[in-house]
């Protein structure tokens, strides 16, 4: 890729009327959550600037997911029942979804999210089950990973278009063909947004170098790995965008070995055994991430 490409795009990208901007509200939580000792007042505060949102989370928490015998009536005692970090989540995910959906109809935006949220979930599972160390909210991480998918669409609508059904004929990733049709990589243009985002340096590394670990920062390639085999881990369960995966002849991520020598829980377990241990819970991501989808 040389630099005169990436003047391109950056020039593109600035000079974009409609760019996205990343919702307030998401970015609000995720400033609270990178703190450790945020409170119930703090998120409920932030939910209830926006009323639909407050009606959404109110709407998730009484699905019959949750179970809850009596109606959940309020923000505070459907943080203090789910869980602050649960529906802080989901609320970043509303939020989110609502400023992307008017996405081109061609190509099947709700799959896209759909993985998203997934990964997005799988991550801070897997950092919270194994004790992972990180700086950004895990679950960040997994949703916004992919946000240049987006950007390249809105700024090359037609191409993008042709990439998308060359990845689903070709079994192809979408890295591999944007490389080969654009010179440039939604990793590429996910960074420039990033930037324009103001999002934290750590997440703006992981945003440019999910598909490159070699190049991130050191001190983000575990959290990359673990980012990797959540990936992995959606689109073993379905819950992929743009490619039907072959389930039977998906190898295993490299970056399993990453986590395997820096989790001790993992180092003797083979990748199978540890897929086997988490389905259990992957199957329970999977229905959360329809309830958020409604």
């Amino acid at each position: 890729m040389s630099a005169n490409v990436i003047e391109l795009y950056q020039k593109k990208l600035n000079n974009l009327q409609n760019l996205p901007t990343l919702p307030v509200i998401a970015t609000e939580i995720m400033r609270i959550m990178r703190n450790d000792d945020y409170s119930v007042s703090q998120i409920q505060q932030v939910i209830e600037k926006d009323p639909p949102l407050a009606m959404k989370v109110l709407k998730v928490a009484n699905s019959a997911y949750y179970g809850m015998k009596k109606p959940v009536k309020s923000l505070r005692h459907a943080l203090v029942l789910i869980g602050m970090r649960q529906l802080s989540n989901i609320a970043i995910s509303f939020s989110v979804l609502k400023k992307f959906d008017n996405q081109s109809s061609d190509m099947a935006w709700e799959k896209f999210w759909e993985h998203c949220v997934a990964v997005g979930f799988v991550t801070e599972l897997l950092v919270e089950d194994y004790g992972i160390i990180t700086q950004e909210n895990p679950y960040t991480v997994g949703l916004l990973h992919d946000v240049g998918k987006l950007i390249l669409n809105i700024l090359e609508p037609e191409k993008y278009s042709i990439i998308y059904q060359q990845v689903k004929k070709e079994k192809r990733s979408f890295f591999e063909i944007e490389n080969d049709q654009l010179n440039i990589t939604h990793c590429d243009v996910g960074k420039m947004l990033a930037e324009k985002w103001k999002m934290s340096t750590i997440l703006t590394d992981i945003v440019e170098n999910h598909h490159r670990v070699e190049q991130a920062q050191d001190e983000n390639k575990l959290i990359l790995a673990v980012l990797e085999v959540a990936d992995h881990v959606c689109n073993l369960s379905g819950l992929s965008f743009g490619t039907d995966f072959d389930i039977d002849n998906l190898p295993e991520p490299s970056s399993w070995a990453v986590l395997q020598k820096s989790v001790s829980d993992l180092n003797k377990k083979s990748y199978q055994d540890f897929l086997n241990e988490i389905e259990g819970q992957v199957n329970s991501i999977s229905e959360m991430v329809e309830i958020i989808q409604i």
